[in-house]
């Protein structure tokens, strides 16, 4: 007898999951602070984000007389050490991840954050157990948009591409999904910019995403 293949959710982490700007923030300012660089405001950096720590370390230090690669790992650094001073879960998502779960879905996270940042955020902010993988920047993949993460999970969990979901709310979010052959669903909740890119479904909030997935699996017929 043929087993079924599984269905999957696979969620970016910032302005997703998680409201870690500020914590992004503070982590590239106190890098320039190490320069003797002027701190940047919250919203110039929000719209660095969202390709990899070093595309935003070398958007934040464009135009500066500092070496990269000290850049880079200063940021890192400060940002390891620090990871949820000020991040919190967008509400509804720790008890809507249960409730996904419980329904059917292997749940993921494709990340263009390090791998070991990312963990160490949904550990300390108790999302962790609810996942079963985390794909981060960890050089073994090319990064969002490329669909390199989405497909390793989609292997992993042995999942059905269009049975499955990427959710996120920038547009490296919806083409890594896309070029994945995946159902795409828009976090307008979060601060990305989803481009030219298309989805099958927006949701203003989480709670409103959770409904929406639970209802779709429960029409399919394929609940657990």
């Amino acid at each position: 007898m043929m087993m079924k293949r599984a269905r999957c959710i696979l969620f970016d982490l910032d302005g997703t999951l998680v409201d870690s700007l500020p914590d992004i923030a503070l982590a590239v300012n106190r890098m320039r602070e190490s320069f003797a660089l002027p701190p940047l405001p919250e919203a110039t950096i929000s719209g660095l984000v969202g390709s990899g720590i070093a595309t935003l370390v070398r958007r934040a230090t464009a135009g500066e007389k500092v070496e990269p690669d000290t850049a880079l790992r200063r940021t890192r650094d400060f940002y390891q050490a620090h990871p949820v001073e000020k991040s919190r879960a967008y509400p509804g998502v720790p008890e809507g991840l249960r409730r996904l779960r419980e329904c059917g879905f292997r749940l993921g996270v494709v990340t263009n954050k390090p791998r070991e940042i990312a963990e160490a955020a949904l550990c300390k902010l108790d999302l962790m157990a609810t996942l079963e993988a985390v794909v981060g920047d960890d050089g073994r993949h090319e990064l969002k948009p490329a669909p390199d993460g989405c497909l390793r999970l989609l292997t992993q969990f042995d999942a059905v591409p269009e049975e499955s979901w990427m959710v996120g709310d920038h547009w490296t979010d919806l083409e890594a999904g896309r070029r994945a052959g995946m159902r795409r669903a828009l976090a307008r909740w979060g601060v990305g910019d989803p481009r030219e890119e298309t989805w099958d479904f927006a949701a203003a909030d989480f709670r409103t995403l959770t409904a929406y997935l639970e209802q779709t699996l429960q029409e399919e017929g394929r609940t657990a």
